[in-house]
């Protein structure tokens, strides 16, 4: 669909914004002292010529809260290993570029790179090792079309994803795919702020606000529906909760408060920022039982086991940070946060990280991965999986927050840093991993598209923390 010339500018004041903000935080100190971390929305100017990276910027970290019912005591993991010498440096200005290999196929470019692939086709004849007609493109390797009943690729919202692309690039290229489908997303959000492509329920963990976007309507809308879709205060005994419905609502604060000034998303930010405290309850991380974070486990069992997923914490983090950089005085919270939270991934018997291949020789020997649901136990799908490393970028984007957190606060920062060099290694093995060679499929797997939103957001993190 065009863009407009209003489309355009209203993204370019955005983004100056934002630029303006980042320009007026200043450099980490060592001494303990709360600091507004980098700018939530997008970052550099809208210039075809790639952006340069800012500055690094304080951040914020953890606190405690009430937890639900006792649960068994977890089952020992695998311990992480650390590494004794210091991990080979991976560039954060590399795997900007490998992702953005990869946003080409999520933006559905699929034969981008030099593959040859049309939708439904399997593999041609003549490739050696491979059945004529095997394995067709299809919504199994990540095929997907923009319908009115296709929801999954705007989980964690894919215009914001791609606004944020443009931002570490200035490629004028992903400003137009997020003006697309920030266009597309409005037209499909209700009035009531729900996602009409998401149907058989109101799930709000599709309604975001943008504060780029020129429909006030559909900013005020969605705002609405974050802020009732998940409660004011922690509840041990609720049915469900997870770290992602806490960032759903604190990230809408956010947006609208850049958007409006409004007194009333201060308040709903503070109020995720104590729910988290609340959940934590003095143990450094939000526990609830696996069931609760889960929906249930493994053969419909009811596991009582205390989880926390350390990749929708993650996210939490991302917007608390973006937060702290628009509320000073919240900053020290959530610094006390991040630098708690670090700290109990970093325990073995929590198995927040872990090598997932201890013989060298294996394809993956060596490598530290974050856990998908971190705690102990390794039940369903908190056990070691090959999966888990697509989140490396993600906790590679906390880790740099972590890292700056403990330095205003005055702590050691080493391990923090250590489990940052780790994931952003492991970030750039799952690249690698995701390239095909199969020519008949798209060369950059992004399966499930979901997972660019979450790559870019993680990356982003890096970009902006100077990482």
């Amino acid at each position: 669909m065009p863009i407009t010339a209003a489309q355009k500018a209203q993204l370019a004041a955005a983004i100056a914004q934002v630029r303006s903000l980042l320009a007026e935080i200043q450099p980490d100190a060592p001494a303990p002292a709360p600091a507004p971390g980098p700018a939530p929305a997008p970052g550099p100017a809208p210039a075809p010529s790639p952006a340069p990276a800012p500055a690094p910027t304080p951040s914020p970290a953890p606190a405690p809260a009430p937890g639900p019912a006792p649960a068994p005591t977890p089952a020992p993991g695998p311990a992480p290993a650390p590494a004794p010498a210091p991990v080979p440096a991976t560039d954060t200005a590399e795997l900007l570029r490998t992702l953005e290999d990869f946003a080409h196929v999520a933006a559905r470019e699929w034969s981008y790179g030099g593959h040859t692939v049309v939708p439904g086709a399997g593999a041609p004849t003549g490739i050696p090792g491979a059945v004529p007609g095997s394995n067709p493109f299809t919504e199994n390797f990540g095929l997907w079309s923009l319908t009115d009943t296709t929801y999954e690729p705007f989980l964690f919202d894919r215009p914001e994803a791609f606004r944020l692309l443009f931002a570490m690039t200035g490629n004028p290229r992903w400003q137009e795919e997020a003006i697309a489908l920030l266009d597309y997303y409005e037209s499909r959000l209700s009035s009531a702020g729900i996602f009409l492509n998401k149907t058989g329920e109101e799930d709000t963990k599709y309604s975001y606000v943008h504060s780029w976007s020129a429909n006030a309507a559909k900013a005020d809308a969605a705002y609405a529906a974050a802020q009732l879709g998940f409660p004011d205060v922690f509840n041990p005994t609720a049915g469900l909760w997870t770290e992602r419905e806490l960032w759903v609502r604190l990230n809408a604060s956010v947006q609208y408060f850049i958007r409006t000034k409004s007194a009333g998303a201060i308040r709903n930010g503070r109020l995720m920022l104590d729910q988290w405290d609340a959940a934590c309850a003095g143990r450094g991380a939000p526990l609830v039982t696996y069931t609760q974070h889960e929906g249930g486990g493994p053969g419909g069992t009811q596991p009582t086991d205390l989880v926390t997923s350390p990749w929708m914490s993650a996210l939490y983090f991302q917007a608390a940070r973006a937060f702290a950089s628009l509320v000073p005085e919240v900053a020290a919270q959530v610094q006390r946060q991040a630098s708690h939270y670090f700290d109990y991934l970093d325990t073995p018997s929590t198995r927040g990280f872990y090598v997932y291949q201890t013989d060298p020789q294996a394809e993956f020997g060596g490598l530290v991965f974050p856990a998908y649901l971190a705690g102990g136990t390794t039940i369903g799908d908190a056990g070691p999986d090959e999966g888990n490393m697509t989140h490396a970028l993600d906790l590679a984007g906390f880790c740099a927050f972590a890292v700056r957190a403990k330095q205003a606060l005055g702590q050691d920062a080493a391990r923090a840093q250590l489990r940052l060099s780790q994931m952003k290694l492991t970030a750039a093995r799952n690249f690698a991993n995701q390239t095909r060679t199969a020519v008949w499929l798209p060369k950059f797997r992004v399966n499930p598209p979901r997972s660019f939103n979450w790559w870019t957001r993680g990356l982003y993190e890096l970009w902006a923390l100077g990482e």
